[in-house]
């Protein structure tokens, strides 16, 4: 199964990233998405069930304005559980991150097609 199927939406791409400052945007969202990509992965390690729920609240509002699919929806399944203060194994949680990755390196893929030759007729990669 592709967890990042039809990710990030092209018409949501388009809409979001269609201003003059799309770049500036897109540079800020992996900026905040990297830091806190890290702090998930930190928090994980250490058993750390509140900052691993901060992150990923964090994590899935950046990426939800790009669209969804099915690793974000298992991110919000999984932020329910750990604001429900249910124990979740670290290996899903691990597991969870991976996917939430792959969907990082989908936006930086389409960073660097904004900033390719044909930048102003940019889609969203496959």
């Amino acid at each position: 199964m592709d967890h990042a199927s039809g990710f990030p939406d092209p018409a949501l791409v388009s809409g979001v990233l269609g201003s003059r400052d799309r770049r500036a945007l897109l540079a800020l969202e992996l900026a905040v998405l990297n830091e806190e990509l890290a702090a998930m992965e930190t928090a994980i390690a250490a058993g750390d069930v509140p900052a691993c729920t901060r992150c990923l609240h964090r994590i899935l509002g950046g990426l939800c304005v790009f669209g969804s699919c099915p690793a974000i929806e298992r991110g919000r399944q999984a932020l329910r559980a750990l604001r429900a203060q249910q124990h979740m194994p670290g290996h899903e949680l691990e597991a969870l991150l991976r996917m939430l990755q792959t969907l990082a390196d989908r936006l930086r893929r389409l960073q660097a097609s904004l900033s390719g030759p044909h930048a102003e007729g940019a889609q969203a990669p496959a």
